[in-house]
């Protein structure tokens, strides 16, 4: 199940804790953590994935707090406008395959995950099961209603009256017996797809526009403001709570608390960093944030008083929602709304200890395995006194490795850079003096980042990864019921053991960098570990899958690079198959059968008949195939096939066999792409190069098969021109890299990073071999 964050919001709830930059999702609120990380902290037991959703800047604020965790993956889905949370919800859940579970949870509600918890969890997941949109609510008393509060009511009899009201205005909208929402929600991708579109097909027609115009940065998904501007701003509970007739909700025991004001976080918090003394002021609320500053309160009552280090908020109790009409209306607060003396950036943090226009000091934090890049001031001179940390300087091109306590001066018009090549974090106090000071120049937001093996830290020479898991309709179960794969799945399609593409990427499954998706394991250690043969291409190269073909997939042919780059912004799809396992009668689509023409295939695919004009070859274990680019194909029914391909999803579909999903949708087909890529010629077998264990060789990669015993262990020879990956097809492999050392079960995958030593394969076993 996934577990889906919403952790947007504008900051302005808990001014002054929080603000424009930092919101209060992310605020300090019990022993040292926020409530976006005691959300995460409280679902790991019930989710494989985390994807957040939060404006672009907030990306370093997420970064730096999901440090916490370790183990764990996550993606984030980064909004550069606001469009509420419908668009959030439908937007991030087309990423998704159809059958998986979605576990929708705002970012600031705090909660007692305990058995009660669980108990809701799994009801509501069992009644996604059934096709319904479940939601969890606990019962209201007439005194704590409240329109900022969603409701249902019906729920007491047959449920055939229950409704759901967003935020209504007034008591008397509801029914006699009323719940009120908890703001979360559990359902399966497809139907909460199929949901939007059922209610407004045009408004879904316009999300699966936008969502066509997807970018990815690093695994995660940029939602730009041309995709979202033409979308309504609307919320989630407004658009498909009110009008599905899917609903379903789990009456709940927990305890639960919504950060909506100060009130709300007085309630919760144990996390005064200063010393407070109220006398004689009943009902009073102080929350001290500044550990440098005693804040005293006396003879007042009805009162609450927040200090910070640069900003106070005195009010009467109960009235602190009132403040943001407050803060709107005089400009002159608006800088510190804006943003506080801590700011986040790609690697770490700095808090301003004071500034003017000559000067300023500042705290500053460098994360482990993190970098300032090199970068110069003019006009300005820095002075460090380096506190603690280990730190790699490269100044005017000079390199120096040296560990705290130490100072530094570096004079304006210096090309400077700093890593912390340490395991804890790198802090210094930074003096700056010059003319003309602008404090957000003076160091870079963004940074490319240096991998770990250019700083001297040691990694693994090989990396176990857990795959990623696709649903197609034509799959089957024995990628679950043979290979023990975990994925609760309807049926298991493809499993992606070897993939860096954003549609579907492998986890790291071993060492110390476990629970880190494949492209983000590369930006860590550097794009070294693919070897220089990968020096000059922007992705990863390759994508590896197991395929379960309970049924005969699409007749369909993918475009060469050529036609891909320039129409689909990624490679095109050159691909080999090697058969596993097959049924008695399978096989395989591969070609035309005769030359043909546009008009002749156009007619073909309409009346049905188009597998009339294809080759059908019938496959065997160990049959190996190559398909370039251009070549119509379809994988028949029955076949287990280990498919190594460029990494592309580029699929032109052709013919579907008439096949409708659950809700009676037929998959779309790409008859016009297709015909622009089409070999249209009667085939001609590719015949790639091979011999003795090559059993295919082209421009784009080479795959190797070994049969291993356990007597005689295989010695693979390697060089740092290029990574490779293996794969186990049958049996148990010990695959041993110099210190590392991981064990594959068939159907599983490693990483060799590109190296000089030698990799040792040991045990009873078939494997693949695959290299660029």
């Amino acid at each position: 199940m996934k577990c889906l964050i919403l952790a947007g919001g504008k900051g302005e709830r808990l001014w002054p804790l929080s603000r424009a930059n930092y919101p209060k999702q992310f605020i300090q609120v019990r022993r040292n953590h926020s409530s976006f990380q005691d959300t995460v902290a409280r679902n790991i037991p019930f989710c494989d994935e985390f994807i957040i959703v939060t404006s672009i800047e907030y990306r370093f604020i997420i970064a730096d707090q999901m440090r916490a965790f370790q183990g764990i993956s996550y993606r984030c889905v980064y909004e550069e406008t606001p469009r509420r949370t419908n668009a959030s919800v439908v937007l991030s859940t087309m990423m998704l395959q159809p059958s998986e579970y979605v576990f929708v949870v705002s970012s600031d509600l705090l909660i007692e995950a305990d058995n009660g918890y669980r108990d809701a969890i799994l009801k509501a997941k069992k009644s996604a099961s059934q096709g319904n949109i479940s939601i969890f609510a606990i019962p209201e008393d007439e005194s704590d209603f409240s329109s900022k509060y969603g409701y249902i009511s019906g729920l007491n009899d047959d449920k055939s009256e229950m409704r759901y009201i967003e935020k209504p205005a007034d008591r008397s909208l509801l029914g006699s017996d009323i719940y009120r929402n908890l703001g979360m929600m559990l359902f399966r991708a497809g139907d909460l797809l199929n949901e939007v579109s059922r209610i407004d097909g045009d408004l879904f027609a316009a999300y699966k526009n936008s969502f066509s115009k997807r970018k990815f940065d690093s695994g995660n998904l940029i939602l730009s403001k041309d995709m979202l501007e033409p979308l309504p701003a609307v919320s989630v509970e407004h658009f498909v709570l009110e009008n599905t007739d899917r609903l379903s909700a789990v009456v709940s025991g927990f305890s639960w608390n919504e950060l909506t004001d100060l009130e709300d976080l007085a309630l919760v918090s144990d996390n005064d960093l200063g010393i407070s003394v109220m006398s004689e002021s009943d009902r009073s609320i102080v929350i001290n944030d500044s550990a440098d500053r005693a804040v005293v309160v006396n003879g007042v009552e009805d009162v609450i008083v927040v200090n910070t280090e640069d900003a106070v908020y005195v009010g009467k109790r109960g009235d602190s929602s009132s403040v943001k009409g407050v803060l709107f209306d005089n400009p002159v607060i608006r800088p510190f709304v804006q943003k506080g003396v801590t700011s986040y950036r790609q690697w770490g943090f700095f808090t301003v200890l004071e500034s003017d226009d000559t000067h300023y000091i500042r705290r500053v934090t460098v994360r482990p395995g993190r970098t300032i890049y090199s970068h110069s001031h003019g006009n300005r001179t820095e002075n460090w006194v380096v506190l603690s940390g280990k730190s790699h300087i490269v100044m005017n091109g000079e390199k120096s490795v040296r560990e705290a306590p130490f100072s530094l001066i570096v004079p304006e018009n210096t090309e400077h850079q700093i890593s912390n090549i340490g395991d804890t974090d790198l802090e210094f106090i930074e003096v700056t003096y010059g003319e003309g000071l602008l404090l957000e120049e003076n160091l870079p937001r963004t940074s490319k980042d240096i991998g770990e093996a250019t700083l001297g830290v040691s990694n693994e020479q090989v990396i176990k990864l857990r795959p990623a898991f696709k649903d197609y309709l034509w799959g089957g179960s024995r990628l679950r019921t043979e290979y023990k794969m975990k994925c609760d799945y309807d049926n298991i399609a493809e499993a992606w053991i070897l993939s860096a593409h954003p549609d579907g990427q492998s986890t790291v499954a071993s060492g110390k960098h476990a629970g880190l998706f494949l492209s983000q394991y590369i930006d860590t250690v550097g794009k070294d570990v693919l070897g220089w043969k990968c020096s000059h291409l922007e992705d990863f190269p390759l994508l590896i899958k197991l395929i379960d073909a309970a049924q005969d997939l699409s007749v369909q042919v993918h475009p060469d690079d050529d036609y891909a780059m320039a129409n689909e912004s990624q490679y095109g799809k050159n691909e080999m198959w090697y058969v596993i396992d097959c049924e008695e009668g399978s096989g395989l689509y591969v070609g035309f059968n005769k030359d043909v023409t546009e008009e002749e295939l156009r007619s073909k695919i309409a009346d049905g008949t188009v597998t009339e004009i294809l080759n059908f070859v019938p496959t065997h274990p160990g049959d190996v195939f190559f398909i370039p680019a251009g070549t119509v194909h379809a994988i028949g029914k029955g076949n287990l096939i280990l498919e190594v391909q460029q990494s592309s999803t580029c699929t032109y579909r052709l013919y579907d066999f008439d096949r409708k999903d659950k809700f009676g949708n037929c998959r779309e087909l790409h008859i016009d792409k297709a015909m622009a890529v089409i070999d249209m010629k009667r085939y001609v077998p590719f015949e790639s190069e091979s011999g003795g264990n090559t059993v295919c060789r082209c421009k784009y990669f080479e795959s190797l098969i070994y049969d291993i015993s356990k007597d005689a262990p295989e010695t693979i020879i390697r060089d740092e021109s290029r990574f490779e990956s293996l794969v186990v097809i049958k049996g148990t492999c010990t695959v041993s890299a110099g210190d590392s050392e991981v064990v594959l079960e068939a159907g599983e995958c490693a990483f060799l990073n590109a190296g000089d030593s030698s990799v040792v394969l040991s045990g009873d076993c078939k494997v693949m071999l695959c290299r660029v």
